[in-house]
């Protein structure tokens, strides 16, 4: 059975000296909060503190070493309907996943709008079963337009405002386990 790489492994192939040093910095993070990384599938890792995923991590080194996280919040998704597939045009979802908790978060309208920014517009992508033309989104009394109903909020290539942000998601997320 091949052996599955690790996270640090990965990224030393990095072409930009600058996504990794920010990798770098991220797993000095991770394991300064006693958050290890396990390997899920290709190019993919997520990120666990007490056997909860806490984010999930994927590369890219065929472009010269991109790398995305995509940190995960309280699920407290009001009026998101079982299966993404019921959703229809225009449908309000609300995320406020524990406010209180992240109240340092919206209160800092930079980070805010960092997040708000990384939430993927409908590109309206034509695959009716799985999809639809874009759907509202309350994002912490944010509302958003036209939104893909598969939300997240992909970091690419954090650059060091959005990694202290995804530091800060991922240590609210984590302190709660």
């Amino acid at each position: 059975m091949a052996q599955k790489p690790k996270f640090a492994d990965a990224i030393e192939d990095f072409e930009n000296g600058e996504n990794y040093n920010g990798a770098l910095e991220f797993i000095d993070f991770l394991r300064s909060n006693k958050i290890s990384t396990q390997w899920t599938n290709s190019n993919t890792w997520k990120a666990v503190k007490k056997g909860v995923a806490v984010c999930y991590i994927k590369t890219d080194l065929e472009n010269g070493g991109l790398w995305v996280v995509m940190p995960h919040y309280h699920n407290n998704f009001i009026g998101f309907p079982d299966k993404a597939a019921d959703l229809v045009p225009g449908t309000l979802i609300t995320v406020n996943p524990k406010s209180d908790l992240y109240e340092k978060i919206i209160l800092n309208e930079k980070m805010m709008d960092m997040i708000c920014s990384k939430i993927s517009q409908c590109t309206d992508c034509g695959n009716k079963k799985k999809c639809a033309p874009g759907i509202k989104v309350n994002w912490w009394g944010k509302e958003l337009n036209n939104r893909c109903k598969f939300i997240n909020t992909p970091f690419i290539n954090p650059y060091s405002d959005e990694l202290e942000c995804i530091k800060v998601l991922i240590t609210i997320f984590a302190d709660e386990l």
